[in-house]
């Protein structure tokens, strides 16, 4: 017993020696970084050389974090449009640092990582590629970020209906691009049920986006057979790089005009002025927290929410060859279903009396389903995400993400397609370094 006691009296010390042996290593820089005219900069990164430990500066241009590697240490500061520097930090000056960064003259030194899955210069890469960064993500004009992909170069955005929007390169324009390939992190987010991206309807908040990277043409060799039309990666943001609160509400009005058909040849689906959208709120939510102790383990967490009515499919013109008139038993309305299906009776047959004339034959139609009884216009997406990052040494990070989407929407292609509470799960543990 006294052994035993012994033993676990001793692995105790040497845990809590251990302890404070790493609590001893463990080294904080900070200070401050401006441009050459002293105005503060934000989202300014800042890294120890060589390993994923780093910050990036806050609104004031101040940043803040430790590291457990010896001085002296070597850091880097670099942003888009300006010069970078690197500095070797020592004990005496690792606080209150002061750093003003020259505008670049020379643009076109943002690092991409699509073009050949490794990290390089966006000019050395040996194809073309379109980067929207974090300012470019927080000033674009778009009620997203999502949408504001299409406005770069060689995009053309389909759009289906108020939450489905499809990305097509080089002319394939679809509203199911099964050419293209979507990744989020690294991980494919199209419906395995469908096989084709389905826009951003379940999948990353806009809080929650760092980057987003676009390859136009083949990307075949590099992520797979679905890519020769091209490659959309949209990287997320790093619990130590960006922490804290950010809260986000939009809102806004759709207006859809009453529209009747007015048509006595259409019995049934005369008076639809009262079935428009009419007049509707549009909400939209995002909510991101984030927080590292002591640079060592960081989580965050994410959710968004948008809700709005979709345009209501209320045309119920006939677009059959023949027109019956007023007593038309061959309905077949745009936006009704079932009534395709027709046959013709011979009321001559019927009576026993075939082939005299005298009472004739006529189309008849299945009575069909409008639309708006069977979809569900109140459309709504909702997006939800949790990280876990733990950092094994300064070299090395151990993730783990979980994403969650839930969505009700309308899909058009050759048809309309109701997308009711359709759901989409991904996890993802990744060790980087």
């Amino acid at each position: 017993m006294k052994n035993i006691l012994s033993r676990v009296a001793l692995f105790a010390g040497v845990m809590l020696i251990s302890s404070a042996t790493l609590w001893a290593q463990s080294n904080e820089i900070s200070g401050n970084v401006k441009s050459d005219a002293g105005d503060p900069l934000v989202g300014v990164n800042i890294i120890v050389v060589g390993t994923v430990v780093g910050t990036i500066s806050d609104i004031d241009g101040n940043f803040s974090f430790t590291t457990r590697e010896s001085f002296p240490i070597q850091i880097r500061i670099s942003m888009v449009g300006f010069e970078s520097q690197e500095m070797e930090i020592t004990q005496d000056n690792a606080t209150g640092l002061t750093f003003a960064l020259a505008e670049q003259t020379i643009m076109g030194q943002e690092v991409i990582i699509s073009a050949s899955r490794v990290e390089e210069s966006i000019l050395e890469s040996p194809v073309t590629v379109e980067k929207m960064g974090i300012l470019a993500i927080k000033n674009t004009p778009s009620a997203d970020f999502y949408a504001g992909i299409a406005d770069l170069k060689g995009v053309q955005m389909t759009t289906s209906s108020m939450m489905f929007k499809s990305v097509n390169t080089r002319g394939f324009a679809t509203m199911a691009n099964t050419r293209f390939v979507q990744l989020i992190d690294g991980m494919d987010n199209s419906a395995p049920g469908l096989n084709f991206p389905m826009g951003n309807i379940v999948g990353i908040g806009d809080l929650d986006v760092e980057s987003v990277e676009l390859v136009p043409g083949a990307s075949s060799a590099l992520y797979g057979p679905n890519a020769f039309n091209g490659i959309l990666l949209m990287q997320s943001k790093s619990p130590f790089d960006y922490q804290g609160l950010s809260v986000s509400a939009k809102g806004g009005i759709t207006t859809q005009d009453p529209y009747s058909t007015n048509n006595t040849n259409y019995p049934g689906y005369v008076d639809v002025k009262n079935e428009a959208g009419g007049t509707n709120g549009f909400y939209d939510f995002s909510a991101r927290y984030a927080k590292a102790f002591n640079n060592k383990f960081a989580f965050k967490l994410n959710f968004s929410y948008i809700q709005a009515e979709d345009w209501n499919a209320t045309d119920y013109s006939q677009h059959a060859e023949e027109d019956a008139g007023e007593f038309n038993t061959n309905v077949n309305g745009v936006n009704i279903y079932g009534d395709a299906i027709a046959t013709t009776l011979d009321f001559d047959a019927l009576a026993g009396v075939p082939g005299s004339g005298v009472f004739g034959s006529a189309k008849v139609a299945r009575t069909g389903y409008k639309e708006v009884d069977l979809a569900d216009y109140n459309t709504k997406s909702m997006k939800a995400s949790v990280g876990l990052h733990y950092r094994l040494t300064d070299k090395m990070e151990l993730s783990y993400d979980y994403k969650y989407g839930k969505a009700t929407s309308i899909y058009q292609g050759f048809s309309r397609y109701a997308l009711a509470n359709l759901t989409l799960q991904q996890h993802k543990i990744e060790l980087r370094g």
